[in-house]
């Protein structure tokens, strides 16, 4: 039997990016690959607020860097295991998520965004007027994972499997049964909202 021609494409794309150390050519090529998977975490999240909500959102990159410091601190400085400092970082942006959440999606139109902008520039700020804690502009030292993911093919790896896991949270058929995506599309019809600016 035939696999239709979407399930093919997906096996495809899957066998591609699992297998892409060995094709890469270079340890370059697959720390761009390994970025680029991280930079899709960021997508899945703005997908969510922007693809399904229609609120115009600038904010994320603040919590990003965020989780990013959060970890960084926590496992470089602290010495804590990086599979904690992992899970602390993501609760850690997730509560600064719903505080930032919770005023700003009250705000009509592209005030919304205006605020997300707001955060994300504070969150710079602080981050470079507090030299002590984040290393200022010059940033902090992060330890390797543990092994297996201790060599760039483990790190790359790592960081496919959290981008997979992300991709397949915000799929429509898990939203769905999760009731997040009627949530997140009713937001779109709110008098007032961004969604209904644009």
């Amino acid at each position: 039997m035939k696999l239709p021609n979407r399930t093919f494409a997906l096996f495809i794309v899957t066998a591609a990016l699992a297998t892409l150390p060995w094709w890469a050519g270079d340890l370059y090529k697959l720390h761009l690959a390994a970025l680029i998977c991280a930079y899709w975490v960021l997508i899945g999240g703005l997908n969510l607020v922007v693809g399904y909500s229609g609120q115009l959102s600038i904010g994320h990159v603040g919590l990003l860097a965020i989780g990013a410091y959060c970890f960084a601190i926590l496992a470089g400085t602290h010495d804590v295991h990086p599979a904690f400092a992992i899970v602390a970082s993501g609760a850690l942006c997730a509560l600064c998520g719903l505080l930032l959440g919770l005023p700003s999606l009250r705000l009509p139109g592209f005030y919304f965004a205006m605020a997300t902008l707001a955060f994300a520039l504070i969150v710079t700020e602080i981050t470079l007027a507090q030299g002590n804690l984040t290393g200022g502009g010059v940033g902090l030292s992060v330890p390797g994972f543990p092994p297996p993911f201790d060599t760039p093919r483990g790190s790359y790896w790592l960081i496919l499997t959290l981008a997979a896991l992300v991709t397949w949270l915000i799929l429509p058929s898990i939203t769905r049964q999760l009731s997040l995506s009627e949530s997140l599309i009713s937001l779109s019809f709110i008098p007032g909202s961004s969604a209904e600016t644009l």
